[in-house]
């Protein structure tokens, strides 16, 4: 598919989309020779539903695409970089790169929402930071790489882009803070560590939570996250932190 032929765009739509392919392609590392692909990438269905796009492709048999590349490149990884682990913990640590909740975290932090084109009713309901719409879309971009550079080009982003990032959102360690706290607590008191939600703030589509963890009824630490379950996480990584345990 070439750019030319989404003759449902008008003019100045493609215009004002080229100006911003470079700037996204400077984020994403990659420079594309067919902008058509990026282009689709970028395309929610919900573009297509406002009635005047019609003919446009939307970005779902890229992301179909993306979803396989990916997984392909993180098993490849994975069975390298951990090759004495069993298969159960590779696929754990395969499943905390292709869920949504990492896929979003990695696309926002390259602004991948502001480039996306969506319907207007999505524009309104905060479509350009809904987890599920901006993971899909980053899956859908590694699909164009992949088909406009081959991939040895989708590899080298993924690592780059992705795995890369699994340190610095703290996703290699976060897995371990709540199983490990149970362990010592149940050791040390006999009983179970209890989180509760404090706080919930931000808007329905970016809500950050705040838990409070006790023991024994006493309070011992906070955490924030983004889902409950990473505030939980926090929680008890703080708890741990208190008690001298890394």
């Amino acid at each position: 598919m070439d750019i030319e032929h989404l003759n449902s765009m008008s003019i100045f739509l493609k215009d004002e989309i080229m100006e911003d392919i470079a700037a996204l392609e400077n984020s994403l590392g990659y420079s594309f020779k067919s902008n058509s692909f990026l282009l689709r990438a970028l395309t929610h269905s919900s573009y297509l539903n406002d009635g005047t796009n019609e003919g446009t492709e939307y970005n779902e048999k890229l992301e179909f695409i993306g979803d396989s590349v990916l997984e392909l490149i993180v098993r490849e990884y994975s069975v390298g970089e951990f090759s004495d682990e069993d298969v159960g913990s590779i696929s754990k640590f395969k499943s905390m790169i292709v869920s949504d909740k990492f896929l979003s975290r990695v696309g926002k932090l390259i602004e991948l929402g502001n480039f996306l084109l969506l319907g207007k009713g999505e524009e309104i309901s905060g479509g350009r930071r809904r987890d599920s719409i901006v993971a899909a879309a980053l899956e859908a971009v590694i699909g164009a790489i992949y088909l406009d550079g081959g991939l040895e080009e989708a590899r080298t982003f993924v690592l780059e882009k992705i795995i890369k990032n699994l340190d610095s959102f703290g996703f290699l360690e976060m897995s371990d803070y709540k199983s490990k706290l149970q362990e010592v607590v149940q050791k040390e008191y006999g009983t179970f560590p209890v989180y509760i939600l404090a706080e919930q703030t931000g808007p329905v589509h970016d809500k950050t939570f705040r838990i409070s963890l006790e023991v024994n009824k006493n309070p011992v630490s906070h955490g924030i996250g983004k889902s409950i379950k990473e505030a939980e996480q926090m929680a008890a990584k703080e708890a741990l932190e208190k008690m001298g345990i890394k």
